[in-house]
């Protein structure tokens, strides 16, 4: 039991540790669990060179809501290059389907937007996540534009594609760049 204030606090082996330490120990356990999560998006082949969240209504998720990634104005450190594009969804355990249809937007060569819909599967047949997580938090990752040259100007807008209405139970949406 852990318990903050101006008294001693008991840990499971009965010992006495002081309020500030309680503290300590609480955050260095949140600490590390961020960090698992953070690295829980599991992107084969490549170095990471940008990775961005953003957080969608505990509401739920609406269709019109989308959500704009754009990196290279983001990071400036970013150079135009061969990337692979990955796109994270964070979920809690009452995610009720076994894909996600989202709807993305990226500019096409000739500057107009091109809209396609990508499916991510986030559970097996018998409804099993297929994502990393724990503690009823995961994240799915998957890979949707492989070594494709980037420039300055790309961006990407992600929006929920499902039947039915608002989206509920999905966190953040996030996007991953990998170097080829």
């Amino acid at each position: 039991m852990v318990t903050v204030g101006t008294k001693s606090v008991c840990t499971k082996s009965g010992r006495a540790v002081k309020p500030g330490v309680a503290v300590k120990l609480v955050v260095a356990m949140a600490s590390v669990s961020a960090l698992l999560i953070a690295g829980a998006c599991s992107t084969p082949g490549g170095d990471v060179v940008y990775s961005r969240f953003h957080s969608v209504p505990s509401g739920g998720w609406a269709e019109l809501d989308g959500r704009e990634f754009q990196p290279f104005a983001e990071d400036t450190m970013l150079q135009p290059g061969r990337y692979d594009v990955v796109l994270c969804l964070r979920h809690n355990g009452s995610f009720a389907f076994r894909e996600m249809r989202l709807a993305v937007e990226t500019p096409g060569h000739d500057g107009v937007m091109m809209t396609d819909t990508v499916t991510v599967r986030m559970a097996d047949a018998d409804g099993r996540f297929v994502g990393r997580g724990s503690y009823d938090l995961y994240e799915t990752a998957d890979t949707v534009l492989k070594n494709v040259h980037l420039e300055r100007n790309w961006s990407i807008a992600v929006a929920p594609a499902m039947p039915g209405g608002d989206v509920r139970d999905i966190d953040k949406i996030g996007l991953i760049l990998l170097r080829r």
